[in-house]
């Protein structure tokens, strides 16, 4: 089998430092362009990673750009032709309606674009031992979308390859040395903190919050936005109320909402659920219980999600409106631009939500 090049076969052929390589495949400040340019080259006739692909210009182009398959500096789709969506495989059927919109926006907006996607479902099992799909090994893809995938370390294991990449949701832990890719989400933090808000004006003084805020960034804002209500009305943060562990399920699981609920001291006049997934199942247990929703406890979702089990009731929950394609569509746009301007500081998105107003929430 061929051996695979590295960054420091380049640098022996060009006699140039490992760093000045990667600072210069990485598109980063300080590296003259007459030195990126013979790295990016020799990248490509040595076959690294996906440089490969293009070795002589395309019209109107630069050498370096077209060495690393990006577009062209006016902001065109360039070459920028063929793109993979990475997705988590364990997406359960309830959480389709969301991510299926994702997918929509991604692929309409790429179709606009004369841009193929590529469609790519990452197993546990593929994030621990950091598989990444052939079609990026084999030099197949001109930048990634990564949808739903939280794992740190995969992520880095997916930017070793250079191509252009952007997030839609990351791990929770994110930190800014963690800033190596952009971030496309949806408003989070404000959204669930008019939520709590909501409830504290109707009179509710004991708010719990249930939900894996260690699962995504999405759910670790969302707690921020509702401790953020809580100090801003001056009211106490009960953690006994909180259902906030690292469960497998992240609360999806009935099993785990009951667990939760029936472990605290006393159940909160008003539960915030990280998402709708969560507030549906605790609705079916405290219903259980024979606790009313709305006269004995109110509940908020997130993503005011639909699916024909429970297409009625979602109806009736407060929560958050959330449009899936749009968050898609941007991940694209993000992506292009991204293509065009890699030694730009990355960035952190944000898609305006709505907050909705149901009957799972009444006063007090």
């Amino acid at each position: 089998m061929k051996r695979k090049m590295t960054s420091l076969d380049i640098a022996n052929r060009l006699g140039l430092s490992r760093t000045t390589v990667s600072k210069a495949l990485n598109g980063n400040e300080g590296v003259p362009d007459s030195t990126r340019e013979r790295v990016l080259n020799m990248a490509a006739e040595i076959g690294y990673k996906h440089y490969g692909r293009e070795i002589t210009p395309a019209p109107g182009n630069s050498g370096r750009n077209s060495a690393v398959g990006s577009g062209t500096s006016d902001g065109s789709l360039g070459a920028l032709r063929t793109i993979a969506l990475l997705i988590p495989s364990g997406i359960g059927m309830s959480q389709q309606g969301y991510w299926v919109d994702v997918l929509r926006g991604v692929e309409e907006t790429a179709r606009h674009y004369d841009c193929t996607m590529v469609l790519h479902f990452i197993s546990p099992q593929d994030c621990k031992e950091l598989k990444i799909p052939h079609s990026l090994s084999n030099r197949e893809i001109d930048g990634v979308i990564a949808a739903g995938l939280t794992s740190k370390d995969y992520i880095h294991a997916l930017k070793e390859w250079g191509l252009p990449t952007v997030l839609i949701d990351c791990h929770a832990d994110f930190q800014t040395k963690d800033m190596i890719c952009d971030t496309v989400m949806m408003e989070s933090e404000q959204s669930v903190f008019e939520l709590t808000s909501h409830l504290i004006s109707l009179g509710h003084t004991s708010i719990g919050f249930i939900g894996n805020i260690q699962n995504c960034l999405s759910f670790n804002e969302r707690w921020f936005g509702f401790t953020r209500a809580l100090i801003h009305a001056a009211l106490p943060l009960e953690k006994s109320c909180c259902a906030i562990a690292d469960v497998p399920s992240h609360y999806f699981d009935i099993r785990e909402v009951g667990d939760a609920l029936s472990t605290m001291p006393k159940l909160p006049s008003a539960l915030v659920c990280a998402n709708d997934l969560v507030a549906r199942q605790v609705i079916k247990w405290v219903s259980s219980q024979g606790i009313r929703v709305p006269v004995d406890v109110s509940v908020t979702g997130f993503d005011l999600l639909s699916d024909g089990e429970d297409s009625e009731s979602e109806n009736h929950l407060t929560s958050v409106r959330v449009n899936g394609s749009d968050i898609g569509a941007r991940a694209f746009e993000q992506l292009l631009w991204r293509a065009n301007h890699r030694e730009r500081p990355a960035e952190n998105i944000r898609i305006a939500c709505s907050v909705e107003i149901g009957c799972s929430t009444a006063t007090i």
